[in-house]
C-alpha cells in the first residue's frame, strides 16, 4: 500500500524534473555565445512503478529525469566534416596551383611560346644566312635567355615545392597537437559515460 505521503512525492519528482529542465535552460542561455556549443535539453521518463497489491496491479511514482541529451544531428556532423575537409583540400591545391599559374602565365608575359618561337626565329634567321655574325649572336643571345627562362621556372616552381613541404610540417605538428587534446577528451568522456552520465560540455571541446 503507498504511503499517505506517496502523492506529495510524486510532486516532489515533478518539480525535481522542471527545475532540471530550467537549469539546462539556463546553461544554453548562458553559452549562447560560446563557440561549438550544441544546446542541451533535458530527456525526462515515468519514473518506476510501486507494486501495491492492489486490482490495478501498479502505481506510477512520478518522473525522472534520464538524460540530458545535446540537440544535434549526426549526420549533418558527418556531412559536415566530409565537406570540410574537400573544402580544405580543394583550397590548398587551388592556392598552389594559382602561384604555378602565375608562373606560366603566357598572357601577361613572356612565357614559354615567346622563348620558344624568339629561339627557333633566330635558328631559322641563321640557317638563311649562315655567315652572318649578328645572326649567330642573335641565336646565342635567345638560346641564352631560353634557358635563363627554364633555370628561374626551375626555381620558382622549387620555391612552390620547399613552401608546401614547410606547410605540412606546419600541419603535421597541429595535427599532433589536437589529437593529444582529443586523446585526453576521450579519457575524459570515458570515465564520465562509464558511470552512466553525459559528458556534453567535454564532446563539444572534442567537436571544435
Amino acid at each position: 500500500m503507498a504511503s499517505t505521503f506517496f502523492g506529495l512525492t510524486i510532486a516532489y519528482t515533478g518539480l525535481q524534473a522542471a527545475q532540471t529542465s530550467i537549469n539546462v535552460t539556463s546553461h544554453n542561455l548562458a553559452n549562447i555565445n560560446t563557440k561549438g556549443y550544441t544546446r542541451e535539453s533535458a530527456s525526462t521518463k515515468a519514473a518506476d512503478a510501486l507494486r501495491t497489491y492492489a486490482r490495478y496491479g501498479t502505481l506510477g511514482s512520478g518522473v525522472v529525469v534520464d538524460a540530458i541529451n545535446q540537440t544535434r544531428d549526426s549526420y549533418y556532423d558527418e556531412k559536415y566534416r566530409n565537406n570540410n575537409t574537400n573544402y580544405g583540400q580543394y583550397n590548398v591545391k587551388n592556392s598552389y596551383m594559382s602561384q604555378i599559374e602565375n608562373y606560366l602565365n603566357e598572357f601577361t608575359l613572356k612565357g614559354y611560346s615567346t622563348e620558344y618561337e624568339n629561339f627557333f626565329s633566330a635558328l631559322n634567321q641563321l640557317d638563311r644566312t649562315p655567315a652572318d655574325t649578328s645572326a649567330k649572336n642573335q641565336l646565342i643571345n635567345n638560346a641564352k635567355s631560353l634557358t635563363d627562362y627554364f633555370n628561374t621556372l626551375s626555381t620558382n616552381l622549387r620555391n612552390v615545392q620547399v613552401d608546401a613541404n614547410n606547410e605540412i610540417k606546419d600541419a603535421v605538428q597541429q595535427i599532433n597537437s589536437l589529437a593529444q587534446n582529443i586523446s585526453s577528451l576521450n579519457k575524459q568522456i570515458n570515465q564520465i559515460q562509464a558511470n552512466y552520465g553525459n559528458a556534453n560540455d567535454l564532446k563539444d571541446q572534442r567537436n571544435a
